[in-house]
């Protein structure tokens, strides 16, 4: 029997909700596979410049605050009839490109899920995100082969369906 790494755990589970995310699937498991993913990857990651800028980022936003959808979502120990808002949406992706930037720190590459995501991060939230300069010629790659403007696509079905297709030509395209 194969062997799995804490690394390759860690992208298999983020792959497969950057899948879940783009099938338009439940966004409470989509945020706990990621978080899972992304505690992973950041207690794998040594201290240095993507360990500084995480901490800097959570410390900033507050580690309750970061963390308090995640906590909802696995225990109930303080809380058995706690309630939460189902606004977190922006949290739930921002967790995705933040488990895809420290999956790429360790590996130096991204899976097609990954890059696909982040192509659509940009293109979709281009005020929320931030992406590292290797999937700058992906996002020129892909808008000159798309004739989808992503600023008219309306509801979050048609602008999860248009990240799916992102990350199947993004899969045509690494193999």
């Amino acid at each position: 029997m194969a062997k799995v790494t804490k690394l390759d755990a860690a992208g298999r589970q983020l792959d497969a909700a950057i899948r879940m995310f783009f099938e338009n699937e439940d966004v409470l498991a989509i945020h706990t596979l990621s978080r899972a993913a992304f505690r992973v990857l950041f207690d794998i990651t040594n201290e240095g410049d993507a360990k500084v800028a995480l901490d800097a980022y959570i410390k900033k936003l507050g580690a309750d605050k970061f963390n308090k959808i995640t906590n909802f979502l696995k225990h109930a120990d303080r809380d058995p009839d706690g309630e939460v808002d189902e606004d977190f949406q922006i949290s739930t992706e921002a967790g995705l490109g933040m488990a895809s930037a420290l999956y790429f720190h360790h590996t130096k590459r991204f899976t097609p899920e990954m890059k696909g995501f982040g192509v659509w991060s940009r293109l979709m939230r281009p005020q929320y995100f931030d992406l590292p300069e290797q999937l700058t010629q992906d996002i020129a790659e892909w808008k000159a082969a798309s004739k989808t403007d992503p600023d008219k696509i309306e509801t979050q079905v048609n602008g999860r369906a248009y990240g799916k297709t992102i990350v199947h030509w993004c899969r045509l395209r690494m193999k």
